[in-house]
């Protein structure tokens, strides 16, 4: 059981009433729940992550020693229940498939991933079996990442997502929706929407019925801890059609079979309870829960997410608040990083002067060089017409000396009687 306040005091006296009718044991701070690990940070947030189960996983799964891959999904990866033979251990696919699914608590990175794999257990394939190694592949090489957890008064906001027709096998869209309370993730959900729809309008307004609802549960918990909101929540949508049917008052033929999705949506904004904002979609987080992506994408995503990475955060991840050594490493590691930055800011820069520089200094060279080719070019082209101007005239000379001899020789008596 985990027990959680902003004031000590009320916190043990729950425990106090607790421990009068059931025999309890207090453990202190909580490290370890449920196999998700929780660390404090020393700006009273939280980093949750599952590290020690998922390498257990990867024991079971016999791949402890395989290469990671930077994504959990190939870009052009079509799962189907006819492309290849069964399996020869379904119970080992049923067993991974299924823990994975609880990883998803603090990795919500893989969500999509796992959901696809998921919808195979009945009569999973060798295709499936090798999209679920990925995914295992892919957390060996990301085991140190956590999602991080701050102290937040914001509002909440939420992301709509839809990949229409993704299917391959009944043309069903994918659903993906994400929210958040201030810039902490709190809430995230894939789902194979239940019907076909004949356009990406009507699936993103699926997507966009089902945000609505997460943000109104979001809402009505939030007012039962007696936290206010500020302003009403907003949910970001990068379809555009999408946004203009729920605000259109008019009820349109073609979109019938959507009618309550419609009413539930319109009614929010109409009640200024909801925000409908356009986002572009390449900014659009919740694509990461739609459809695999690439390498660069993918990563620009999680990070969006709050995933972080131990290995670039170093000592400042595991550091507990109240100890003052720590708070001078930490203090340490902070100017050491100022000063890297300072460092790295000022090579490019004399870098770049450099160049400029170079360049500047090449230029005059490059200039001198075709000046050089130029006049080169310009003397062997004055060379060659004085070669052939002087070769005529040599060749010249020579026949009219020999005309003058042969004009000026008179024959003599002895060649004339010869």
């Amino acid at each position: 059981m985990l027990i959680t306040g902003n004031v000590p005091a009320s916190i043990q006296q729950v425990i106090s009433q607790l421990n009068s009718h059931f025999s309890l044991k207090d453990l202190g701070e909580v490290s370890l729940f449920l196999g998700v690990e929780v660390v404090k940070t020393t700006d009273n947030g939280l980093r949750l992550s599952q590290s020690n189960y998922i390498k257990d996983l990867l024991k079971r799964a016999s791949i402890t020693e395989a290469k990671g891959c930077p994504t959990p999904m190939v870009t052009n990866c079509e799962l189907s229940k006819y492309t290849s033979d069964p399996i020869s251990d379904p119970k080992l696919y049923r067993s991974v498939v299924g823990a994975l699914q609880y990883t998803t608590i603090t990795r919500p990175d893989i969500n999509f991933a796992v959901n696809k794999v998921i919808q195979y257990m009945e009569s999973p394939l060798d295709t499936h079996w090798r999209a679920v190694k990925r995914i295992l592949r892919y957390l060996s090489g990301t085991l140190d990442y956590e999602i991080q957890l701050h102290i937040s008064n914001g509002d909440i906001s939420a992301f709509s997502d839809s990949d229409w027709a993704a299917d391959v096998d009944d043309r069903r869209s994918t659903t993906g929706v994400h929210a958040y309370h201030g810039r902490n993730l709190i809430s995230w959900c894939v789902k194979k929407q239940t019907v076909v729809e004949r356009s990406s309008t009507e699936a993103e307004y699926r997507s966009l019925a089902q945000a609505a609802s997460e943000v109104a549960w979001l809402t009505s918990l939030l007012n039962e801890l007696r936290i206010k909101k500020r302003d009403a929540p907003v949910i970001w949508v990068d379809n555009l059609s999408a946004i203009a049917l729920a605000s259109n008052p008019v009820l349109h033929a073609r979109t019938k079979h959507i009618e309550l999705d419609m009413h539930f949506v319109r009614d929010k904004v109409l009640n200024n309870e909801l925000e409908l904002r356009h986002v572009p979609t390449k900014d659009q987080i919740a694509d990461i829960f739609t459809k695999p992506l690439s390498h660069q994408s993918f990563v620009k995503l999680r990070e969006r997410l709050g995933l972080v990475s131990l290995a670039s955060l170093g000592l400042r991840g595991r550091v507990r608040s109240g100890c003052r050594n720590d708070q001078v490493k930490i203090s340490l590691i902070n100017q050491a990083d100022d000063l890297i930055k300072s460092w790295v800011i000022k090579r490019d820069d004399l870098i770049k002067s450099w160049v400029i520089k170079r360049d500047d200094l090449i230029k005059p060279v490059i200039k001198r060089d075709d000046l050089i080719k130029r006049v080169e070019g310009d003397v062997l082209i004055n060379q060659v017409l004085l070669f052939e101007k002087s070769g005529d005239v040599h060749t010249r000379g020579k026949a009219s000396e020999n005309s003058q001899q042969d004009i000026s020789h008179e024959p003599t008596p002895h060649e004339l009687s010869s």
